[in-house]
């Protein structure tokens, strides 16, 4: 007996094709080019009838945690060339002497 159900395959958009599946009581999108478990949003929760449930937010709640920690540790990584790079993409979006604020590190950054 098997714990897990599919739910059959979805696109977001056109290029994200993404796999159903609802295990432990939990709706997730198993995204089908990089192999990324992810829970539903409400917004896919409701598309797809599900109500929200105490175990879908917890897992959602779980997942951003672990998916901004990540990101804050590849942040502290990052080679000069990278930062460099960064920089120039933040001035050519935000223009010349702005301070840019990063809201998953608190990095503030002058422009």
């Amino acid at each position: 007996m098997t714990n897990y159900f599919p739910l059959g395959t979805r696109y977001a958009g056109t290029r994200n094709q993404y796999d159903l599946l609802f295990k432990a009581g939990v709706l997730w999108l198993i995204f089908l080019t990089s192999g990324e478990w992810r829970p539903a949003s409400k917004e896919i929760m409701a598309e797809e009838g599900f109500p929200e449930t105490k175990a879908q937010a917890e897992a959602r709640s779980k997942h951003s945690a672990e998916t901004i920690r990540a990101y804050r540790e590849a942040q502290s990584r990052r080679t000069p060339e990278e930062i460099a790079e960064q920089a120039y993409e933040l001035r050519a979006a935000f223009g010349p002497g702005v301070e840019v604020v990063n809201v998953l590190t608190g990095k503030l950054t002058r422009t």
